[in-house]
């Protein structure tokens, strides 16, 4: 009886050993000589996370430095240069380009004396401008070409209280009169330049810009007086040596330096 009750646990033994053994031997592939494997195909390697961008946040897409300059947007401010003081707008077309527009006035105002004459000079200066910047590195540094037009003129005059001697002849106020003349600097003018404009790399923020360049004038000067001896040849002659010393003057602003600095805000 015992005999029998061990073999019986024995056949038990050996039948769960072949079990295991079959359940942990993977098939046999005779073809190949290799066993079948059973296990699914290996997951995909994953790409590594990006790195943010210093002083990024956690988790935020990586951004270009020049994302901004690719996105057409619009900009405004002030400036103060040799044209004046005014504002301006521009536009950011692309990359490469940006559209501007710009008001001046220039609050001139002072006095001098020439040949015995006390002057006073004003300008009457309010002048619009346009223009186009190309930035060939696709970044703030420009190159500028547009034009000027408005009213761009300092009216010059002269009333002398006392008598005063021209060319050796002595002359009453009342002979003199008022002497007054004008420089106009002419219609539409050319503008050149060039310059930086931190506005296309900035979206909603403060900008600056500076610009360097030239204006090409068509000056022209006048000088005339009222008074009761005006036409007189003697002091017809004097103003006329007046009006053209005025007209050589007024040559130097021909080509007229274009200086311009100034603050604004993009969005």
């Amino acid at each position: 009886m015992s005999i029998s009750v061990r073999a019986l646990a024995l056949s038990v033994a050996l039948a769960g050993l072949s079990s295991a053994a079959h359940a942990e031997t993977p098939p046999w592939d005779a073809n190949r000589g290799s066993p079948i494997s059973t296990a699914g195909p290996a997951p995909a390697p994953q790409a590594p996370a990006p790195i943010p961008a210093a002083g990024a946040a956690p988790g935020a897409a990586p951004s270009s430095a020049d994302s901004a300059l690719m996105t057409p947007h619009f900009a405004g401010g002030i400036h103060v240069g040799s044209n004046g003081i005014g504002i301006n707008g521009s536009y950011l077309v692309n990359a490469y380009f940006t559209v501007r527009a710009s008001l001046d006035w220039a609050p001139l105002n002072y006095g001098y004396t020439q040949d015995q004459l006390s002057y006073r000079a004003r300008a009457k200066w309010f002048s619009a401008g346009a223009f186009a910047d190309f930035h060939p590195f696709q970044n703030g540094w420009l190159i500028s070409a547009g034009v000027l037009t408005g009213q761009r003129r300092v009216e010059v005059s002269a009333t002398p209280a006392t008598s005063r001697v021209i060319n050796g002849v002595t002359y009453t106020p009342a002979q003199i009169g008022s002497v007054t003349g004008k420089v106009d600097l002419g219609g539409a003018t050319p503008v050149v330049g060039v310059g930086y404009d931190s506005s296309v790399r900035v979206r909603h923020g403060l900008t600056y810009r500076f610009l360097a360049g030239a204006m090409f004038n068509n000056p022209t000067a006048s000088l005339t007086a009222t008074g009761t001896a005006a036409t007189t040849a003697n002091l017809t002659n004097y103003l006329q040596q007046q009006q053209d010393l005025l007209r050589h003057n007024v040559q130097v602003v021909k080509v007229y330096p274009m200086l311009e600095g100034g603050l604004g805000y993009s969005f």
